[in-house]
């Protein structure tokens, strides 16, 4: 296996701030899911790779986080995950130096899990939530840690409301699934902040993250060759991916009274003017316990917004080349929607273990596909 991060090698190199004669006590701990699934259409946009055979690498996950108490204040957190889809290739998600200045504040500077959505921090942990997965359409992001720092504050506001701030900045870049083939994504000046309001059963939260994006991606590359050596290089710049600004927004609503569970989340993707399509997604789903059983059913959609008029510079009925160009860009202006639904059962079969079986329907229009995937997941917390 592989290590791939940079990040890790800058938070263990902290270790050299302890005294070598001073014993360093790491508690460790992992969890496991093994996922199993097929579906009738792998041409949707799953975020898994179901196809008409049987496969158990898309959900199944490993991973082992340790954490290593350097003194009172500071301390040491690594956690690397090992994912089927990726031949079980070794990352560091976490791998972070936490300070902690006082009993409402810490800091944290390394490789961060980004807090982009509610279930952010344990999305590699199956067994924190009901789903096999978080609905894609919502979960949708193509990378989910960054290289940086946080600042974290926790207070009361009442006797029986309590905030979270968060607040961090980190760069990220790596290769990522873009239009369906891999692409270089290199993210700067990622920074965000994140609300959180806790009342016993209660959880609400909302968040805003502002990022400077480059995409190399092939196929836009190709396009914007021939855009440029046609002599509309106006058109390839709007459609490129270079030093655009990225605006991500989130609200979420999750509740847990006696045995009923509610959870709404929204996002909305605001990029500048580019081929990459502006987007929104939400999902709202209800559960309810009973006994060892939890009954669970979601909706989530997501809509495509493209901006419009990449076009209008290239004539049309000039000649059959230019026509078929001025096509391949229109075709980066339609709309797409995906909609699913997904009802499912997990089932506490001992403590720290779920079992999970799953059904979606998901219907994707912009092409016209639908297709049914069901998947059947083991979830273990150790």
């Amino acid at each position: 296996m592989r290590l791939k991060s940079q990040a890790l090698a800058i938070a263990i190199s902290t270790v050299g701030l302890v005294n070598p004669a001073m014993a360093v006590e790491l508690d460790f701990n992992g969890f496991i899911s093994v996922g199993g699934g097929i579906s009738s259409n792998d041409e949707l946009n799953l975020d898994v790779d179901y196809g008409e055979d049987v496969s158990f690498d898309e959900d199944s996950i490993l991973g082992i986080q340790t954490t290593a108490a350097i003194n009172e204040k500071m301390s040491l957190t690594a956690q690397l995950v090992a994912r089927g889809k990726d031949d079980y290739d070794l990352e560091a998600e976490w791998a972070f130096v936490s300070y902690e200045m006082n009993d409402e504040t810490f800091g944290r500077a390394g490789r961060l899990r980004v807090p982009f959505f509610a279930y952010s921090e344990s999305i590699d942990v199956g067994y924190s939530y009901h789903w096999i997965r978080p609905p894609s359409e919502v979960y949708r992001l193509p990378f989910s840690s960054i290289d940086g720092v946080d600042a974290n504050y926790t207070t009361w506001l009442t006797d029986d409301w309590e905030l979270s701030t968060q607040a961090y900045f980190g760069t990220y870049s790596d290769e990522v699934d873009v239009f369906g083939e891999e692409s270089e994504l290199d993210l700067k000046n990622g920074t965000g902040l994140v609300f959180t309001a806790n009342y016993d059963w209660l959880t609400l939260r909302s968040s805003v993250h502002f990022a400077t994006v480059t995409v190399t991606n092939d196929s836009i590359n190709t396009l914007n060759s021939a855009l440029t050596g046609a002599g509309f290089g106006s058109v390839a710049d709007d459609i490129a991916v270079d030093e655009n600004d990225v605006l991500f927004y989130e609200a979420a609503i999750l509740a847990d009274y006696e045995d009923y569970i509610f959870v709404a989340e929204w996002t909305m993707l605001d990029y500048d003017r580019s081929a990459i399509p502006d987007d929104t997604g939400w999902m709202i789903s209800v559960g309810k316990r009973i006994g060892e059983f939890t009954p669970h059913l979601t909706f989530a959609k997501e809509e495509d917004d493209g901006e419009t008029g990449f076009s209008d510079p290239i004539p049309s009925g000039v000649s059959p080349a230019l026509d078929a160009l001025k096509g391949t860009v229109d075709a980066l202006e339609s709309e797409a929607l995906q909609e699913s639904w997904i009802a499912g059962v997990r089932w506490d079969v001992m403590p720290s273990a779920a079992l999970k079986f799953e059904a979606q329907y998901t219907d994707r229009k912009q092409p016209e596909d639908t297709g049914y995937i069901h998947n059947v997941s083991v979830s273990a917390l150790l």
